[in-house]
């Protein structure tokens, strides 16, 4: 996203379908990055944990959540991931030097998340339909 402002950044945040723990580390990245070109995302994973609260594992499966980029139908091994895709990696981390993201916040990425229905989901506990009590 090459244009952008302080509200829009926050309005098209807000405006996705993301758990507590992304969003916590979505928000945080935010902060720390420009906002005319959502690049220079740069805080550790032990800054974004002490910022939100969360625990350093439960940051690390956020972030790999946000920067999933599998396409649908493919699988990256992670069960917990929901492949989001809006991070991208500028510079991997060295042994100083945290790694640096870009916030991938375009029309595409910021699609609403969809409840799952069918014969997945009813494996997965989630009732298939609501039937009232008679």
């Amino acid at each position: 996203m090459a244009t952008g402002s302080f509200h829009d950044w926050w309005r098209r945040i807000g405006s996705l379908s993301l758990t507590t723990a992304e969003w916590a580390a979505l928000t945080t990245l935010a902060a720390h990055g420009d906002w005319t070109t959502g690049e220079g995302c740069y805080p550790s994973v032990d800054t974004i944990a002490e910022t939100t609260g969360l625990g350093v594992r439960t940051v690390k499966r956020a972030l790999h959540s946000l920067a999933c980029s599998v396409g649908p139908g493919r699988s990256c091994g992670d069960s917990r991931c929901n492949h989001r895709g809006l991070l991208v990696i500028q510079k991997i981390a060295t042994r100083y030097r945290p790694t640096t993201y870009a916030l991938r916040l375009d029309e595409q990425a910021v699609q609403p998340r969809l409840p799952e229905v069918g014969i997945a989901a009813a494996r997965r506990g989630a009732p298939r339909s609501i039937e009232r009590p008679a």
